[in-house]
């Protein structure tokens, strides 16, 4: 009969394997992260499906391995990028709270804007360059228009 694998001595195999591929080169571009951040999250997902077929308790330990793995992995990604591994899901939560005012949709109206006194400002610029532009023109200072 197997014994199926102690949580602890899972997690400390997991935390072997990925601290000894620590040779990985420390200046990663923003996609390289994000690939490796989907790569960790596809293997997790394959990790947890492959605990479907096991009994309960062993069922348990499988899905808490699986996480932890996540984990270490989702933390050594971080350490290489420099962050803070909780910063990474606050971006996300924030994102997600806030997604609709950021693309556009739901939240408050803006206020209407008043368009007369742009259009006066506009028309008073105009002026003042139809001005500026007829002065230099006689002044020789600008050449006439191609």
């Amino acid at each position: 009969m197997k014994k199926p694998l102690n949580l602890l001595s899972g997690v400390a195999m997991t935390v072997c394997v990925l601290f000894g591929t620590n040779a990985v080169a420390q200046s990663m571009s923003s996609g390289d992260f994000s690939a490796s951040k989907t790569r960790i999250k596809t293997e997790y997902t394959s990790d947890k499906k492959g605990c479907d077929s096991l009994a309960s308790n062993a069922k348990d330990i499988c899905v808490a391995q699986a996480k932890g793995k996540e984990a270490v992995a989702l933390a050594e990604l971080c350490k290489q990028f420099e962050l803070h591994p909780n910063q990474i899901s606050e971006w996300k939560k924030q994102l997600l709270e806030n997604a609709a005012n950021v693309f556009g949709g739901g939240g408050e109206q803006a206020d209407a804007v008043d368009l007369v006194p742009l259009h006066a400002k506009i028309g008073q610029q105009a002026l003042e360059l139809d001005f500026l532009n007829s002065a230099l023109t006689k002044a020789g200072l600008l050449s006439a228009k191609p």
